[in-house]
């Protein structure tokens, strides 16, 4: 699956595309401090958001940037609320990895629950940058709430097992 055009990069997460970068690429991010740096291996730059060092950190950050996004649609400001969702592309990624290195046996829930989020965040997305603007007027956080806070749920217990 290929990004439209105005895009430069998108995340891949079971198999389909969220997070795609705007064209013009953003300014390379400082160096990290070596504590900050994460010993898995992939070939994407994450400088655009911390990465979570264990699933409830991400977790967490995935309820944050949840929150921004719902403030920033309800607020009617698209353009605040595409860098969260782009965002949540990464760290489902990130989630993922967590999830094969902390709780192996949950991998296969744990990627339901990664998967209903990241559709839920690609719905955002589409009408984010695909939509005219009266479609974009109409999105609605809560229309997604019901199976994102299921899934969030889901990924919680999943760290309690």
């Amino acid at each position: 699956m290929e990004c439209l055009p105005r895009f430069l990069s998108c995340v891949a997460v079971g198999g389909l595309m969220i997070g795609c970068a705007p064209a013009t690429p953003p300014a390379a991010p400082p160096p990290r401090p070596a504590a900050a740096a994460h010993d898995h291996e992939h070939d994407h730059d994450h400088g655009d958001h911390d990465e979570p060092e264990t699933m409830a950190a991400g977790i967490a950050q995935l309820e944050k940037l949840c929150a921004d996004v719902k403030a920033h649609l309800a607020a009617g400001d698209h353009e605040k609320a595409d860098g969260p969702v782009h965002m949540v592309g990464h760290l489902l990624e990130d989630l993922g990895e967590l999830v094969a290195k902390e709780k192996p046996a949950a991998e296969a829930e744990a990627k339901q629950a990664l998967d209903a989020i990241f559709e839920s965040f690609d719905k955002l997305d589409t009408v984010i940058h695909g939509a005219d603007d009266e479609a974009r007027k109409k999105l609605d956080y809560a229309e997604h709430a019901p199976a994102i806070e299921a899934a969030l749920a889901k990924l919680k217990d999943l760290t309690q097992k």
